[in-house]
């Protein structure tokens, strides 16, 4: 692919969190993928905001190199979220003031209350917040004294009788502070087995108007139609996008965006997949390293190719490749997979 990496959106910006963004679409953090040479990708795509990966304040404060490392952003990267946890107060505080005193600009600081995962728990962060509302609230105080804007993430929360539901909850978050409260639609029991629950989401969204995200099987122009609709402000986009990542500009059609690109065809010709992949593969290499570029390509290029005839026999050929030459070669002559399953113009 050619030009700016962001070519001019055509359709209406949308005020989110305190932020005026291109769209209502937002890239969710995700581990191990939202790095940023992925995010660029999905800047090529359209994304409105994308977000860090979860970046551990225990590790700013300890200076940990590949913690350091995560607060990394890229040329021409659009409005960014630094998505942080922490079990407590204090160490998110100097985890944050850690990260903006390196000097990357970030629009805005989330804080992980989802995440619902052994080795975050246990360290009293991520989901374990969603039964420790006063120390959630605490935090969204105290990181709103930084300036940016404060975007807690949160999960569905089951009454128990003793405790707050999520509206409760993201009630509490939002008259502490938080200019955007994301909502998964699944409970942190679940992880991610079993389907989101749209309709709680939708029902603390129209209780707290404007300030409520949807997050959880976001995989297509249907599902973000309902969000919005029901009243959320914005989607977070998150495996729906690893495995097609051309749902994004179908979505964003459906809503009436264009940016006036190739990646806008549906579908999209085999020529604009493949470059996509290779700026990919450029980008990662040059930011992550062969090694990381390796690992992530293997995982994104089913969903890059998704129902591309020849598909099968070039993830299998990417799949096999044991070094960087030789993937970079079955990159640069992808054709002679597709070959079959090019029709002639």
């Amino acid at each position: 692919m050619t030009g700016s990496l962001r070519p001019g959106m055509v359709g209406p910006s949308v005020l989110v969190g305190g932020l005026e963004l291109s769209n209502p679409i937002m890239m969710a953090p995700m581990a191990g993928v939202t790095l940023p040479a992925v995010r660029r990708m999905f800047w090529r795509l359209g994304a409105g905001l994308a977000h860090t990966e979860m970046v551990s304040c225990a590790g700013l404060t300890r200076k940990n190199r590949k913690t350091t490392e995560m607060l990394f952003r890229a040329p021409g990267e659009g409005p960014l979220v630094l998505q942080l946890f922490a079990g407590d107060s204090d160490t998110l505080m100097r985890g944050a003031e850690i990260a903006l005193s390196l000097g990357v600009p970030f629009d805005a600081l989330g804080i992980n209350m989802a995440c619902p995962m052994p080795k975050v728990l246990k360290k009293g962060a991520g989901a374990r917040l969603l039964s420790r509302l006063d120390l959630a609230v605490d935090m969204v105080r105290c990181l709103g004294r930084l300036g940016l804007p404060v975007w807690p993430k949160i999960r569905k929360i089951v009454p128990d009788g003793s405790g707050p539901d999520t509206l409760e909850f993201a009630s509490a978050l939002v008259e502490a502070g938080a200019a955007n409260v994301g909502v998964h639609g699944r409970t942190a029991s679940q992880r991610y087995e079993g389907t989101s629950d749209f309709d709680e989401v939708c029902r603390v969204a129209r209780a707290l108007p404007g300030v409520i995200s949807a997050s959880g099987d976001i995989s297509g122009p249907e599902d973000v139609s309902k969000a919005l609709s029901g009243g959320c402000v914005s989607v977070f986009l998150a495996r729906g996008g690893v495995t097609d990542p051309f749902v994004l500009p179908r979505i964003l059609s459906h809503l009436g965006y264009n940016i006036g690109d190739p990646v806008y065809d549906d579908p999209p010709s085999i020529e604009t997949r493949a470059a996509l992949f290779s700026d990919l593969a450029e980008d990662l290499s040059n930011f992550h390293g062969e090694r990381v570029a390796m690992v992530l390509l293997k995982r994104l290029m089913s969903g890059v190719f998704r129902g591309v005839p020849g598909c099968s026999s070039y993830r299998r050929a990417i799949a096999s490749a044991s070094d960087w030459g030789t993937m970079c070669v079955h990159i640069r002559d992808w054709r002679h997979f597709f070959e079959r399953g090019i029709k002639d113009e």
